[in-house]
């Protein structure tokens, strides 16, 4: 007997009842399709019914999903196997708003149209207190077995080869752009005479040398990040001078240019942190704000206390179309082309599983763009 239908953003949320799923279980097994080398194979398989849920998986996919045996997944979708944060949704996986805009759920319902169809996956989970992102490829293929029609659902991770792509890509950016700065202020230095010209290209020169020093520290941090190797540094920080220390760094950044940078007055808060990655996180939310802004307008950092918790915002004016909305924190996904994408997702990996934070957002017509960061005042 098929369950109730439950609300749904997206896919349909029907699914079928535990009689159904044996049935269709022992028809895999009867069919002889799936054994042999399909069982074996290093990519992940899964055979999924009409209602978009498991009714077999291979050997690769059950030691993926952390589980000793199908009966322990049989009847789930592919994003609630995999604990995605997104298959929280009532309907569950494929149902919620986000899910729109995911490779796996397209490729699967294109599938049932009986298309081959490939995608790409940005799979957030969240499983036992710990947060994980991967980068999935996926194939999902139409077949028929008994007058019955099944998907077969092929999944390969590819999160390192796109992690290594993105980060080569933004640290050979980032560090040429500020070693061409370096390089064309030594040369003016070196022709001019002035000591007052001078000591203003001096204090330039070692703007952009700190500058220099951060972005191969950030980048890696970010690798000891997702390795599980990073070890905070906790002590007294005051949030304001924090707040003011970033918005001096960044005010000689090149996406300030014609911008103005401003830390309203806010409460005097001392928080128990590690201020260097603090800084990261402040710093990227700042430096995301800055791009999103026309030349003109004020990007404004605000620090305050709450409930025993200390309140980052950062705000500017402009407004994220509904697509950037739904994917903003996942990794890989950038509005500034091929292999980019690190900068949000790194502030909510260093915030949530480092400094014990959340990250949110809201960006709405009239009022822009705010990140808030919410931080406990001790640890």
């Amino acid at each position: 007997m098929p369950e109730p239908e439950l609300p749904t953003n997206f896919a349909p949320s029907g699914r079928s009842g535990a009689d159904a799923l044996n049935a269709q279980r022992r028809e895999m097994e009867r069919s002889g399709l799936f054994t042999g080398i399909l069982a074996t194979m290093p990519d992940l398989l899964l055979v999924l019914n009409e209602n978009r849920q498991i009714v077999y998986a291979n050997r690769s996919a059950l030691e993926f999903l952390g589980v000793t045996g199908l009966e322990k997944i049989i009847g789930q979708r592919p994003g609630e196997a995999a604990a995605c944060v997104n298959a929280e949704a009532p309907g569950g996986c494929g149902t919620g708003e986000k899910c729109s805009t995911c490779g796996a759920v397209l490729a699967i319902l294109a599938s049932q149209r009986g298309e081959r169809a490939s995608g790409e996956c940005r799979l957030l989970t969240k499983a036992g207190g710990r947060t994980d992102a991967f980068d999935l490829k996926v194939t999902a293929v139409p077949i028929t077995v008994s007058d019955a029609k099944f998907t077969v659902f092929y999944v390969s991770d590819v999160s390192h080869e796109k992690r290594r792509r993105a980060l080569e890509h933004i640290f050979f950016h980032d560090v040429l752009n500020t070693a061409g700065s370096l390089e064309g202020f030594s040369e003016v230095m070196s022709e001019e005479t002035d000591p007052q010209t001078l000591r203003g290209y001096g204090g330039t020169i070692s703007r952009l040398s700190q500058r220099l020093i951060g972005e191969i520290v950030a980048q890696r941090e970010l690798l000891k990040a997702e390795s599980g190797e990073l070890r905070p540094e906790h002590k007294m920080v005051p949030a304001c001078g924090l707040l003011n220390n970033i918005a001096e760094m960044y005010s000689a950044h090149e996406a300030a240019k014609g911008k103005e940078i401003e830390v309203l007055p806010g409460a005097e808060v001392t928080l128990i942190t590690d201020a260097t990655l603090l800084s990261r996180v402040l710093g990227n939310m700042l430096k995301n704000a800055l791009e999103a802004s026309a030349a003109g307008e004020k990007v404004t950092l605000c620090a305050s206390a709450d409930s025993g918790r200390a309140v980052f915002t950062v705000h500017n004016c402009a407004v994220m179309p509904k697509d950037v909305k739904l994917q903003i924190f996942n990794r890989s996904f950038s509005t500034k082309g091929a292999d980019r994408g690190l900068g949000t997702y790194s502030i909510k990996l260093l915030s949530e599983r480092y400094l014990a934070g959340t990250v949110t957002f809201s960006s709405e017509e009239g009022a822009g763009t705010t990140f808030v960061l919410e931080l406990p005042l001790g640890n």
